[in-house]
C-alpha cells in the first residue's frame, strides 16, 4: 500500500493581470494544492492510468470516493471520484474510467471538472495493437464546457525488456467542443486531429526509474502539447522520492485561458 507526500514548487494556472484578494488566494492555494488533483490541461492523460496488471483476466475495477471539509476562517469543501471497470481475455481489452472532481471555498466554487473514457484494444500481434476509444470532458477552469471525442489507431510496442517499456500510438480524432461564455450564445466547434504518444518506463538499475507520457494533437488549425514526466530514486526498502514535472502547451486555448500551464512537484513515497 503506497502512502504519497507532495509538495508543490510552482504552478502557472493564473494570468498576470488577475486580481485576487489575498486571503482568498491564499486560501483557495492551499485548498488546490492538498485537496483536489485539478486537470487543467487540455489532454487527458489515459497512458498514465492505464492497468498495469495485464494478465489479469476477466473482469476487474474499483470505485474511489473522496471527501474534504475544513473549516479555517473559510470553508473549504473538495471530493473527487474515480471508478474503473476493465475486461481482459486473451487479445482484448476493454477498460472504462470516470473521474470527477469538485470544489468550493465559501459560497463561490473553485473547480468542477470530470471525464468519462471509454478505451478498447485489440492486441493484434506482437508488437501491435489496435484503439478505439470515446471519451467525455469538461472543465470549468479552462472554460471547456463540453468536448466529445472519438478515435480509433494503431498503438506500436517499441520496447519490452523486464521493467523497461516504450510504446508509441498514432490515432486519429474526431472532436467536438464546447465553451462556457458569460452570455447565453453557444460557440462550439469540430476538428479533426492526429493524436500521437509516446510512453516509457525505464529502470537502468535498482534504485533509480523513469516514466513519462508526451501527446502532440495537431489539426489544420491549432496544436497541443502535453507531457508528464516522472523520476523516482528509491531512499530505503520501502521509501522512494519522486520529481514529477507537467507542462501542457494549447495554441489556442478556449477563452481566455492561457497558453501554456506548467507544474512540478517533489514527492515522498513509502510503501507497506
Amino acid at each position: 500500500m503506497p502512502f504519497f507526500i507532495n509538495f508543490i514548487y510552482f504552478s502557472q494556472i493564473i494570468k498576470p493581470d488577475d486580481t485576487i484578494e489575498m486571503k482568498t488566494y491564499i486560501f483557495s492555494f492551499v485548498f488546490y494544492f492538498l485537496f483536489v488533483n485539478y486537470n487543467f490541461s487540455q489532454i487527458v492523460n489515459i497512458e498514465d492510468r492505464r492497468n498495469s496488471v495485464l494478465d489479469t483476466m476477466g473482469w476487474s475495477g474499483f470505485v474511489d470516493v473522496r471527501f474534504n471539509l475544513i473549516e479555517n476562517g473559510q470553508t473549504i469543501i473538495s471530493t473527487r471520484s474515480t471508478g474503473r471497470i476493465d475486461y481482459i481475455q486473451e487479445q482484448h481489452h476493454f477498460f472504462s474510467i470516470s473521474q470527477y472532481n469538485f470544489g468550493r471555498v465559501e459560497n463561490a466554487s473553485f473547480v468542477e471538472d470530470g471525464f468519462q473514457h471509454i478505451r478498447y484494444n485489440y492486441h493484434w500481434k506482437p508488437r501491435l495493437t489496435w484503439e478505439v476509444f470515446t471519451q467525455l470532458q469538461y472543465n470549468e477552469k479552462i472554460n471547456l464546457r463540453l468536448r466529445g471525442l472519438i478515435g480509433t489507431g494503431p498503438r506500436f510496442e517499441l520496447l519490452d525488456r523486464g521493467e523497461n517499456k516504450m510504446y508509441l500510438g498514432t490515432l486519429y480524432v474526431f472532436e467536438y467542443n464546447e465553451e462556457f461564455l458569460e452570455t447565453e450564445q453557444k460557440v462550439f466547434s469540430r476538428e479533426n486531429r492526429l493524436s500521437a504518444y509516446l510512453s516509457y518506463h525505464l529502470t537502468p538499475n535498482s534504485i533509480m526509474s523513469f516514466s513519462g507520457t508526451t501527446y502532440f494533437q495537431p489539426s489544420t488549425d491549432d496544436y497541443r502539447i502535453s507531457t508528464q514526466q516522472t523520476l523516482t530514486i528509491k531512499v530505503i526498502k520501502n521509501i522512494a522520492f519522486s520529481t514529477v514535472f507537467g507542462l501542457s502547451y494549447d495554441s489556442s486555448p478556449p477563452g481566455e485561458v492561457v497558453n501554456l500551464i506548467y507544474q512540478l512537484t517533489n514527492g515522498i513515497r513509502w510503501t507497506f
